[in-house]
């Protein structure tokens, strides 16, 4: 397919239809074998990019043209290889690979994958991953996580996170877990969604769901909460995290099984602003409680939230309030994301209808104000 050889810089590869890159071993040479790389890398050479591409794509967009590998970085000294991105079409597809999406290898760190879909790898069923890292044993297979990090190989071996619950609420859906890595380090973790899980537990990543950044403390854990994009409850959502700056990226993590929730209903209204206001958890009846998010909202600014049981739309800062007020209370300020949670809400002593709606200091807009979409929360008995 594409080789590269040593002394390669400033390198692009953008937009390219690869695949069906298979060698068939004849007599007296490897009779019997199948060979081919799609994307290969040997020798040393920095700052190479591959964007846009679909490895493994037939012209209608289905797996039928995988090679052997993928991409292929063997024991190569490369650095700052940048394989997609986070902008708008920057991502490559790689799928229908007899055995791994992407490799690499022992010898490689700062190896970037951003906003790829990588799927339907590992087709001969050889246990093969969607994205593996090599190490100094040239195992292959999934590669455990370890203690602050600390070992050798493709990418420095770099931990993938844990992603612990994924539910599909309102506005996208909600991955929370940990990852434990090298102390005091920032990191990109990135999220996707799947129909089925691989084989081995360990991703793959058809959709991408989005990015969050989080920084390890002194023991090399970081927490993480986030709303990302859309999956259906029964996806299978996975995740990677890249060491910043250097770029190095993870293998896959182990994937979780997207669940419904049971989600206050989006009355709409709002006004200026992007704030997305959502409670989903268990049913709020006795004994249930249920979280309340505010995302999307202007970074580190206040937040009032009014709760009414009567919903009487009402014309203010340019937007529509919903609930005539029974309390209205000062949440907090919003967090460097721009996302705030105020919860459990407990519910009991119902049925009852609450209507709820946030107003956010936001200056970037006349009124001063924005304020978040209304939603009516229903209180079991």
């Amino acid at each position: 397919g594409i080789e590269f050889l040593d002394g390669n810089v400033g390198t692009r590869v953008r937009n390219n239809l690869i695949g069906g890159i298979l060698g068939r071993g004849q007599p007296p040479h490897w009779a019997g074998t199948v060979w081919g790389w799609a994307v290969y890398f040997s020798g040393n050479g920095n700052d190479i990019e591959l964007t846009g591409n679909t490895i493994g794509l037939d012209v209608n967009g289905d797996p039928t043209l995988g090679s052997v590998w993928g991409i292929h970085t063997d024991n190569s000294l490369y650095t700052d290889v940048r394989i997609g991105g986070m902008g708008p079409g920057e991502g490559n597809v790689i799928a229908g690979h007899l055995l791994t999406g992407i490799t690499i290898g022992r010898g490689n760190r700062g190896v970037r994958l951003a906003g790829n879909s990588i799927h339907s790898n590992a087709t001969s069923g050889s246990g093969f991953l969607g994205i593996d890292l090599i190490g100094t044993d040239l195992a292959t297979g999934v590669t455990p996580n370890d203690p602050l990090d600390e070992d050798l190989g493709g990418n420095g071996l770099q931990n993938y996170p844990v992603i612990a619950t994924a539910v599909s609420e309102m506005g996208g859906t909600r991955i929370q877990g940990a990852l434990d890595s090298a102390p005091n380090q920032t990191y990109t973790l990135e999220f996707f969604a799947s129909p089925t899980c691989d084989p081995t537990g360990f991703g793959q990543g058809s959709t991408p769901l989005g990015f969050a950044t989080v920084t390890t403390d002194s023991g090399g854990h970081a927490a993480f909460d986030v709303l990302v994009g859309t999956s259906s409850a029964g996806d299978f959502v996975s995740s990677t995290a890249t060491l910043e700056p250097e770029g190095s990226t993870s293998e896959f993590s182990a994937c979780v099984q997207t669940t419904g929730s049971t989600c206050a209903t989006n009355i709409g209204f709002g006004g200026p602003g992007s704030s997305v206001l959502s409670l989903c958890g268990t049913p709020l009846g006795t004994g249930g409680s249920a979280t309340l998010n505010l995302d999307s909202a202007p970074a580190n600014e206040p937040v009032w939230i009014t709760f009414g049981p009567t919903n009487n739309p009402t014309p203010l800062f340019g937007g529509t309030v919903v609930p005539v007020p029974g309390r209205t209370m000062f949440l907090g300020m919003t967090a460097a994301d721009g996302t705030l949670s105020f919860g459990p809400i407990l519910g009991g002593g119902g049925p009852a209808t609450i209507y709820a709606q946030a107003a956010v200091r936001d200056p970037s807009i006349p009124t001063g104000f924005g304020i978040s979409n209304a939603i009516e929360i229903q209180f079991l008995p």
